[in-house]
């Protein structure tokens, strides 16, 4: 698990080369969707309240707000032992390259659980 903040270049998915903060102010949703699918993706309370002093209208839904509290809880347990290194090595060839040929976006995309396990 990866704790991102606003300096954290993404290095897969649509917004490839990019920091979160860049993402945040164009598709604040996007944050969101990687909150609930992405099981490495994590970001602080304290963060969150930043994005919502930048966009007053930002807010987690009960899902993400629920699936956050879980991997704050497995971070906070964190023995030493970082998946995520490995993780962006596993992913499948058309995520690696930011989009496939199925969607505009992955986080809409009705194939994405294929992509993201």
């Amino acid at each position: 698990m990866k704790l991102y903040d606003f300096n954290t270049v993404f290095h897969f998915g649509i917004y490839k080369g990019e920091t979160l903060i860049d993402i945040f102010e164009d598709d604040p949703d996007y944050i969101v969707w990687c909150i609930i699918h992405l099981d490495h993706f994590l970001i602080s309370e304290d963060l969150i309240t930043e994005m919502q002093l930048i966009n007053p209208n930002f807010t987690l839904s009960p899902e993400a707000q629920d699936i956050l509290n879980e991997k704050q809880e497995e971070y906070n347990e964190y023995d030493g032992y970082n998946e995520y290194d490995r993780y962006e090595d596993e992913l499948p060839e058309p995520f690696k390259n930011g989009m496939c040929e199925y969607a505009d976006n992955c986080y809409a995309c009705p194939y994405a659980i294929d992509c993201f396990g």
